[in-house]
């Protein structure tokens, strides 16, 4: 797998500047109505590095819609991420964080509290399956901070990072859609 990952890595790392912006508009336009859709009310959302589809510009859309909007927030090396408060591009000052991504300022939420209040987790990833697999960068973090979570998981990539099937090893947290430019998916496991 590490193959792959670095296969696909490499070739979003050399997406153009109006490539991420269009793709990621492409994306966004299928992301808010399916959260309106399933009547989503708090959301965790990402800060995208490396030329991941950027979902900040879908934040003032959420806040109109009055979803409450988390993003995640390194905690140490044993706990890895739990969530913090997001009160939108305007209100919230950010700061750099584990890996140089940026992070909410504001104090994090209990992570058993954020696994139970958080009704649908946006999730960056290499490598999506339509089974719901997900390849990260490898160290787990988001898969511990998923882990016993009810809520619905949303992977989000360019179309070139969306494959058939990706094997699922026992402490990885299927995803429940993927939303790629071309297609909001809904995963089968």
């Amino acid at each position: 797998m590490l193959g792959l990952r670095n296969q696909i890595k490499a070739r979003r790392l050399g997406l153009s500047i109006d490539t991420v912006a269009s793709e990621s508009h492409r994306v966004l336009s299928q992301l808010l109505p399916l959260v309106v859709r399933l009547g989503i009310q708090s959301i965790a959302i990402y800060f995208p590095i490396q030329n991941e589809i950027n979902v900040v510009s879908c934040y003032p859309d959420l806040e109109l819609n009055e979803i409450a909007i988390f993003a995640p927030k390194f905690i140490s090396d044993t706990v890895g991420y739990s969530v913090a408060p997001w009160a939108g591009p305007y209100g919230t000052i950010t700061v750099q964080g584990r890996f140089d991504v940026a992070e909410p300022s504001a104090s994090p939420i209990d992570i058993m509290d954020a696994k139970s209040a958080i009704e649908a987790w946006v999730v960056p990833g290499l490598v999506f399956g339509k089974n719901g697999g997900r390849l990260g960068f490898g160290n787990g973090y988001f898969d511990r901070l998923l882990a016993q979570s009810m809520g619905i998981k949303i992977g989000i990539g360019y179309n070139f990072q969306l494959f058939d099937h990706i094997a699922l090893k026992p402490n990885d947290v299927p995803m429940d859609y993927v939303i790629t430019p071309s297609t909001t998916h809904r995963c089968h496991q």
